[in-house]
């Protein structure tokens, strides 16, 4: 198998032409721009008069009130503690349950994996489930550290 170059052809040719793209011609402007028919406004529906005890007007009452101003205000730190300790030994234990899910479902789908084989295969929703199980400690040591006010 020879490396060496070969000199060009005398047949061969010295420069390419391609075809020119066709040209064409622009097309008209339009004069007006009709975007949308003009609309028919439809007719005004006639008003009508609800008796004040009909059930009609007991049922569009608290439509027709105004919005009036109700006294909320946020939680405070020591009402979503609870919240925040259920939402962290969630965390934690969801992630430890998946663990065990995930620890079973190796064993019995491939008994004959050792535990590299495991990481090497399985090392993604291992690492999704010790950062689950993570997050709810940090969650917990958080609300620990905060102590009761």
């Amino acid at each position: 198998m020879s490396l060496e170059s070969h000199p060009a052809s005398a047949s061969s040719p010295k420069s390419w032409d391609f075809a020119e793209p066709p040209e064409f011609a622009e097309p008209p402007l339009p004069q007006t721009i009709d975007l949308l028919p003009p609309l028919e406004l439809a007719p005004a529906p006639p008003s009508l008069e609800i008796a004040a005890d009909s059930p009609a007007a007991i049922a569009s009452d608290p439509i027709n009130a105004e919005p009036t101003a109700r006294p909320w205000s946020l939680p405070s730190a020591t009402e979503l503690q609870p919240a925040r300790l259920r939402v962290g030994l969630f965390f934690v234990g969801s992630g430890a349950t998946s663990l065990a899910l995930l620890w079973l479902y190796i064993k019995w789908v491939c008994p004959e994996f050792g535990p590299a084989e495991q990481m090497t295969y399985y090392w993604q929703p291992y690492i999704w489930f010790v950062g689950l199980g993570v997050a709810g400690l940090f969650m917990l040591g958080r609300e620990v550290m905060r102590g009761k006010p």
